[in-house]
């Protein structure tokens, strides 16, 4: 199993029109990263309040905490404990569009009789600062002054919980949900129950995404988390999220002060991954309506290949640059002579008897290779003979999790329970540079390895072009 961790930085104040283009100078703009009315809220269940030495009433320095009972922010910014849902659901939602509930959760559970093999962990720390960002908004003044509001009161409240600490504190923040906005992921609070689960934006999540050209993926295939719910949503895995809050103590700078850490597993499931297709069923009811929302353009084969590449270190977990960009220079680095030629007398046996030209020894020696690659090699002593065993290169890889194995196509992202039986591979492609006698060389590879007789088309024709009687081609088999 991989484990790997990413470090993001995001501001409060970045607001929807610096992410997509479609928001800009719009009126339901709002700040996209961050919901710091919500944020702060969920914060404070969260952290709770206890008595200090003076009597005042400081956030708790313990080292991990849990959320005890539900309690809301009222407008002057004091706590107040409350058992109905009926309070929160009337914090103002400043713009933020209302969002499907848990959106990549499967609908029904995955299958008893499955074994869950975990193939990642990755932890994504999101350092959460307040710096200003450049907008191209046109909200409304007072929806602008109750986000400015939102934002002062949340730093503020978390400056005062780090002026109490001696040492770092970690904060359960626990489950939650996911949508999606816009091609994006969006955490969304998580209630504790299905009927209580909060529908309501929580922060924009960072991207896990490699360069979609250098892997040939479609562009939302190469988002890690992305393709991961895509997988659970098709009953192929299941992916576990928490959320931790962890705070500074002493007088940290902003931008040291908070950090957000989202730890996912993914699950593979078995069998169920291993079908080449979605399972049937995995439309049930209250599910197929989500489909367009949850995988987009991302097909189950692009999203298996995303993540399996990922968890056996193939791909990376994040790139922003083209990987692997080959120049010029690179490229002729990369490139080899064929192998030599092992005796002389196999040397003079590639010189085949009907060509006038004379072979040069670069020659000799990818026609070598060429025989190679027709399955077949020429000895110490002169002779071709059929080349045994084959050593054929194939894109399939075996892969140990466990006390599980199954077989892993790097190139499609299929996976098989079994090794599977494939024909040899023959061919190659001869890629020399214009000049060097790629077409002496081939016609000296037909010399030496002709077609069997069984292969010899009967049927022929005169072209008046070559003057030669053409045969017509016979397809193998």
């Amino acid at each position: 199993m991989r484990v790997s961790t990413s470090k993001h930085s995001h501001s409060t104040r970045t607001l929807a029109s610096s992410i997509w283009a479609d928001f800009h100078n719009r009126r339901d703009d709002f700040p996209s990263t961050f919901n710091t009315r919500l944020l702060l809220r969920w914060i404070q269940d969260a952290v709770g309040d206890v008595e200090d030495t003076n009597g005042k009433r400081k956030a708790s320095p313990t080292s991990r905490v849990t959320r005890p009972s539900k309690r809301t922010r009222t407008e002057a910014g004091l706590l107040e404990r409350t058992q109905t849902s009926t309070q929160q659901s009337t914090v103002g939602k400043d713009n933020y569009p209302t969002l499907p509930k848990a959106a990549f959760d499967t609908q029904s559970a995955l299958a008893e009789e499955h074994n869950l093999i975990p193939i990642l962990n990755h932890s994504m720390c999101l350092y959460i600062t307040d710096e200003q960002a450049a907008t191209n908004s046109r909200v409304a003044a007072n929806t602008a002054n109750r986000w400015e509001e939102a934002n002062a009161a949340f730093w503020a409240y978390m400056i005062s919980i780090s002026e109490t600490l001696s040492k770092p504190m970690e904060l359960d923040l626990g489950s939650i949900h996911f949508s999606t906005f816009h091609g994006r992921l969006v955490a969304l609070m998580d209630g504790d129950s299905p009927e209580d689960a909060c529908d309501e934006w929580l922060f924009l999540v960072p991207q896990l995404n490699v360069d979609p050209d250098s892997y040939d993926y479609r562009a939302r295939a190469s988002d890690l988390l992305m393709s991961s719910y895509t997988l659970q949503r098709h009953g192929c895995a299941r992916v576990q999220c928490n959320l931790k809050l962890i705070v500074q103590p002493g007088q940290c700078n902003v931008p040291d002060l908070l950090s957000l850490i989202l730890d996912f597993a993914v699950l593979l499931s078995i069998p169920q991954a291993l079908h080449p297709s979605p399972p049937s069923g995995s439309s049930k009811k209250g599910t197929k309506n989500t489909k367009k929302v949850i995988d987009g353009d991302i097909s189950l084969e692009d999203a298996r290949r995303r993540v399996l590449r990922a968890s056996l270190e193939l791909d990376g977990i994040q790139s922003g640059e083209m990987d692997d960009n080959i120049s010029l220079s690179s490229f002729y680095s990369l490139i080899e002579p064929a192998p030599a030629i092992t005796s002389s007398l196999a040397d003079d046996a590639l010189q085949p008897a009907g060509l006038k030209a004379k072979l040069l020894p670069f020659q000799r020696r990818t026609v070598a290779w060429l025989l190679q690659r027709e399955g077949k090699e020429i000895t110490n002593d002169g002779r071709i003979v059929d080349r045994n065993p084959t050593e054929d290169f194939n894109f399939w890889t075996r892969v140990d999790e466990g006390n599980h194995g199954w077989y892993f196509n790097v190139l499609s992202g299929e996976v098989a329970d079994g090794p599977l039986e494939y024909s040899p591979i023959h061919g190659a492609i001869l890629a020399e540079e214009p000049g060097l006698g790629k077409t002496l060389e081939t016609i000296s590879l037909a010399l030496l390895n002709p077609a069997p007789p069984e292969w010899n088309p009967t049927v022929s024709r005169w072209d008046p072009t070559s003057k030669l009687h053409v045969k017509a081609v016979k397809v193998r088999d």
